[in-house]
């Protein structure tokens, strides 16, 4: 590529045919992450603003790297273009122009029926429903976007009456000037009445904003839009469903109830009005009074909604007036989030407490230091946010009277007890983290009754007194947990009561990922030999430094990511940790550290494996020497730190991209990987790495980043040009590097 030029390519085709899915794609591929460090995804709406893009886009790199690093990737990122204009292609100049086309015939019919039939088979050949459902698809004309939304529809319409019902529509003959196909117009018309305000109410979300389905839900359940959100099992289910149709919700036009809706742009405030009912915008760092000056007029607001578009760790800032304003002038407010105002927030006045239909409060990223009490009175309040409050330390005492709430998240903050009865919030499904007491009002028995879901944390374990308590919870049958965390404190000594609690709390089958912390047994549970964990696809064992044995490989054939620190008991690791190798082939990411005892890898007669192993880390191992496993055909990350008894040659996988070594023993390296990126040094190196070591090591690398530390009698080779290195750090004493000139390094950028 010509450094001298921006590279465009441009992706033409009308609305509809996926030209955002694949740049998507394309942006998001293995390949272009490992060209360009730096990437920016930045929507450019029909209200095209030169500056608010350029803005975007500067901050965008700004807040990635450092500015005297920059112009490199200024001058080498390919700018991918969607547009449905050939006007546009010739204006930005684009280095190539990718047209889309419609789908044929049997593509088309196979993505409609991936979304009109899913897990359920109700089409069979010769059917009058595959005749309708085959007239239906093609009146789609081959638009991807079409079949998608239509198809889903379908989904949830079953009989032979409704698909020919649509089928029949008068709406896929009319013409319209709005910019809205009839397919999708068909789509939003055969919604219930209460889907239809769900998606209206999307409309305050910015085009392509990045959805999160479960806030979504969570806004959706406070506007009292569900008419199933008092169900809870059936409520997630429902919503599921729902969001498989999310095409719908960035392309319809505002119906009656969506200009209630508004973005409070800088541009358009005196556009509210008495009717406005929602409020959203997209924040800035220092946000005064007279931005919010036309609130005023919307009295009966509901939603106050700042958003995001990149997730930049700024300090803003919120004046104090507003947030006073907001809580005294607008009874009727349902969604609150005054989240990411990280600079003077530290407090709530107690005036909180008045706004009785509150139903959403989120006080994320802010300085709150405490949370008034009065909180406690907002007995609709179904979610309750503090997400990296760090210095909250304690949560309201009379929370238990919240009796609405279903959301509790206080990770990563400074709270180190629960407030007590939280056992009496029978409602809530989500509780970010429990810490267990001591005593019977917040020990871990509140727990029972809670049908939680999604991931906890359970802390502060040694204060189980009884494993007859743990066994009350009841972890099993939990059916809708996913990330399970168990955590003991970090001096726990060796205690056979843990291994039996942690027998107790043996989780449903189902489980996705957990993690065990600190824990004092000197064996694993039975629950983790009989391939009750199955389905685990993560797994983190830290500082059980009192087991002897690892759990085999063999008992989680769908483990992508292994992690094990702090087993300061094993001393060999054998073949039955690979367990049947057949059974490993899933793993992708195998992390050790701080293994202080640990001397020997047997791995003899294994062949191949970790065929899909990508990330292999080895830290703080003092003791472990030998051969490291000699297969492993996709690693693509080898860290090696304080492993000062390898002796053997640095295992080299032919796809390896970043290679780090610490403190790394005597190991040999005659030569690099072509496809090696990154390379880090660090520690003596003092008898290997001569000059003529590295220069034959990196002679035909295409290293792009280099760092070097503690390495004094390193020297870099200058025979000839490094044609690819980009960045170079040198950190401690690397007195053989104090100075080369840079014409060996025709693109480099930075070097500190």
């Amino acid at each position: 590529m010509d450094n001298s030029r921006l590279s465009v390519i441009s992706i033409v085709g009308m609305g509809g045919l996926g030209k955002s899915t694949l740049a998507q794609l394309v942006y998001n591929d293995r390949k272009v992450m490992d060209e360009f460090e730096v990437k920016v995804w930045v929507c450019v709406s029909e209200e095209f603003d030169v500056f608010r893009v350029t803005r975007t886009i500067y901050e965008a790199i700004t807040m990635s790297k450092d500015n005297y690093y920059r112009s490199k990737y200024a001058s080498n990122q390919i700018d991918e273009i969607t547009t449905r204009s050939e006007k546009v292609v010739s204006i930005m100049n684009s280095t190539k122009a990718l047209p889309l086309k419609l789908l044929p015939g049997k593509d088309s019919w196979l993505l409609f029926s991936k979304y009109a039939l899913r897990d359920r088979d109700i089409l069979h050949p010769n059917s009058d429903l595959e005749e309708i459902g085959r007239k239906i698809c093609k009146k789609c004309k081959g638009l991807p976007l079409a079949l998608k939304a239509i198809g889903s529809l379908l989904y949830t319409e079953g009989s032979h009456e409704q698909w020919n019902d649509i089928l029949k529509s008068e709406i896929w003959e009319e013409k319209s000037d709005n910019k809205i196909l009839p397919s999708l117009r068909l789509s939003y018309r055969y919604l219930p009445s209460y889907l239809k305000r769900c998606f209206s109410y999307c409309s305050i979300f910015p085009k392509d904003y990045d959805f999160d389905k479960d806030h979504l839900i969570q806004l959706w359940m406070a506007e009292n839009f569900l008419p199933c959100a008092h169900q809870s099992k059936d409520a997630r289910q429902e919503m599921k469903r729902i969001l498989l149709c999310m095409t719908l919700s960035m392309i319809w036009q505002k119906d009656e109830y969506g200009k209630f809706c508004h973005r409070l742009e800088l541009d358009e405030a005196s556009n509210l009005s008495k009717f406005t009912r929602h409020v959203s915008y997209l924040r800035d760092i220092y946000e005064t009074p007279k931005r919010f000056e036309a609130l005023y007029q919307a009295n009966r607001l509901r939603t106050f909604l700042p958003l995001t578009m990149l997730d930049f760790n700024w300090a803003r800032w919120m004046s104090t007036k507003v947030i006073h304003d907001l809580l005294s002038n607008f009874p009727c407010m349902r969604v609150l989030s005054l989240s990411d105002y990280s600079s003077n927030i530290v407090e709530l006045p107690d005036s909180i407490g008045n706004m009785k239909h509150l139903r959403y409060l989120d006080l994320s990223e802010t300085k709150l230091r405490i949370l008034p009490n009065s909180v406690c009175q907002l007995y609709h309040l179904q979610t309750l946010k503090l997400w990296r409050c760090w210095d909250l330390k304690k949560l309201p005492m009379d929370l238990h009277k919240l009796i609405s709430l279903r959301h509790l998240d206080f990770r990563e903050t400074a709270v180190r007890e629960m407030p007590k009865q939280l056992g009496k919030l029978k409602n809530l499904q989500v509780l970010s983290s429990f810490i267990v007491g001591k005593y019977e009002e917040t020990n871990i028995k509140q727990l029972k009754e809670l049908d939680l879901c999604g991931s906890i944390s359970i802390s502060e374990l040694q204060n189980i007194v009884s494993p007859v308590d743990a066994l009350a919870v009841n972890l099993k049958t939990k059916i809708y947990l996913e990330e399970l965390r168990l955590e003991w404190s970090m001096d726990n000594e060796k205690s056979q009561n843990d291994k039996d609690v942690l027998e107790k709390l043996q989780p449903y089958q189902n489980l996705k990922r957990l993690s065990i912390s600190s824990y004092g047994g000197d064996g694993f549970p039975d629950w983790f030999v009989d391939l009750s964990l199955s389905k685990i696809v993560s797994l983190e064992l830290r500082n059980c430094k009192y087991c002897s044995s690892l759990p085999s490989l063999g008992l989680f054939p769908y483990l992508k990511s292994l992690s094990i620190v702090g087993f300061d008991s094993i001393v060999a690791i054998g073949p039955e940790f690979h367990g049947n190798s057949s059974y490993t082939t899933s793993l992708e990411i195998l992390r050790f550290g701080d293994m202080e005892a640990w001397e020997e890898w047997k791995y003899e007669n294994m062949s191949l494996s970790f065929p899909h192993i990508q990330e292999l880390s080895l830290e703080n191992c003092p003791k472990l020497k030998g051969h490291l496993p000699p297969q492993l055909p996709s690693l693509r990350t080898l860290v090696i730190v304080n492993c000062e008894k390898l002796v053997d040659s640095i295992l080299l996988a032919s796809s390896l991209h970043k290679l780090v070594l610490r403190h790394y023993g005597k190991e040999e390296m005659e030569c690099v990987p072509s496809t090696l990126k990154v390379l880090e040094l660090s520690g003596c190196f003092a008898e290997i790495l001569s000059i003529e070591k590295i220069e034959n090591a990196i002679a035909n690398s295409c290293l792009e980043e280099l760092n070097f530390g503690d390495c004094p009698r390193l020297k870099f080779p200058l025979r000839y040009c490094h044609n690819f290195v980009v960045e170079m750090e040198i950190r401690g004493r690397c007195d053989c590097l104090v100075s080369f000139p840079l014409d060996f390094f025709p693109i480099f950028r930075y070097c500190g």
